[in-house]
């Protein structure tokens, strides 16, 4: 996650590096006869446009075909909301703001978040970032 390779401008190449030759590829697609599940690398997808990470993590959502299969979306940060949108009775606090720090960001920007939901048709999505808030 973000407090090991780093968050957007912050990513520290060879602890990325490190990452995708012990897990693989930071994003990927596995597809099944009526859904498809796609990770995307949602921390270098939100690093500065002409970075190799942002490159690469958009390359690959371009590059996907269109599908009428049902996608299940996997990322460390959660997609973009508003502060008010609900998160459920498990929630512990009420409204979720759109903060960052270094190497740490709570939601992915609005634009980025659009243009994923135009790109990947989903129907759920799942976030690894372990903030409460979140």
């Amino acid at each position: 996650g973000n407090h090991d390779i780093g968050f957007g401008t912050t990513i520290v190449p060879e602890a990325y590096d490190r990452f995708t030759t012990v897990f693989g590829p930071p994003s990927a697609v596995q597809e099944y006869p009526h859904h498809r599940i796609v990770v995307v690398d949602t921390i270098g997808i939100d690093a500065e446009p002409g970075s190799p990470y942002y490159q690469a993590a958009y390359r690959f959502v371009a590059s996907l075909p269109p599908s009428s299969k049902l996608a299940v979306l996997i990322s460390h940060v959660p997609l973009y909301r508003p502060g008010d949108a609900g998160g459920g009775p498990d929630r512990r606090a009420r409204l979720i703001q759109n903060i960052h720090g270094v190497q740490y960001q709570y939601l992915i920007q609005p634009q980025l978040t659009a243009w994923l939901l135009g790109a990947v048709r989903l129907q759920l999505t799942f976030a690894g970032d372990d903030h409460d808030v979140c």
